[in-house]
């Protein structure tokens, strides 16, 4: 049987591997409420990565408050729930998607914060830089188009397995030998063994 710390060692992505987001980083608005406020216009590449994201095993959609603004709220089932409060935003609650904007938030190891941050596709919250909220809460930036949109699932896939006691043994629905269900292949052969492909000891 695998112990807790070498579940999440192998749960973790490779994220290091992840492509570099091409042109500047989007335009925020830092605070209590950290907003994307440009490279958004479209939702519908978001709309779709939400819709993918909520029909994954042990996920719960819900209605969340950011500020004065609704938002989708991620959650995990109280069954699967991992104990380390640094997987959530809050309880139970994984990532979050603000619709009017739109704005992604996500609960992530700090490993994978890191190579999410350096290749341009996140920043930390305004909050998680003070210390109010855990560390690995992120802003990841909106995807543009379906090559961002498979990027952005990597990045949700990684916050799901970190929130989930044991994710390994069951792969997201529809999901492929090899790829995380929109086809982005994180680091080929270096990647981690697909979700469909693990087992329980």
């Amino acid at each position: 049987m695998l112990l807790a710390s070498e579940v999440q060692e192998e749960g973790s992505l490779m994220l290091r591997d992840l492509p570099s987001r091409r042109g500047g980083r989007p335009k925020m608005k830092r605070g209590v409420c950290h907003l994307q406020c440009s490279d958004n216009r479209d939702g519908t590449w978001t709309d779709r990565l939400v819709e993918g994201v909520a029909s994954w095993p042990h996920v719960e959609r819900g209605i969340s408050i950011t500020g004065d603004l609704p938002a989708v709220s991620f959650c995990v089932t109280e069954n699967a729930r991992a104990s380390n409060p640094g997987a959530f935003i809050s309880p139970q609650e994984f990532a979050r998607c603000l619709r009017a904007g739109p704005t992604i938030y996500l609960a992530m190891r700090l490993v994978d914060a890191h190579w999410a941050i350096v290749r341009g596709w996140a920043e930390p919250h305004q909050l998680a830089r003070t210390g109010v909220i855990p560390a690995g809460i992120m802003v990841v930036y909106t995807p543009r188009d379906r090559g961002e949109l498979e990027v952005c699932a990597t990045l949700f896939e990684a916050a799901y397995r970190f929130a989930c006691i044991d994710p390994l043994g069951e792969a997201p629905a529809g999901l492929p030998p090899g790829q995380n269900g929109w086809g982005w292949s994180c680091g080929g052969e270096k990647k981690a063994a697909p979700l469909a492909n693990r087992r329980r000891p």
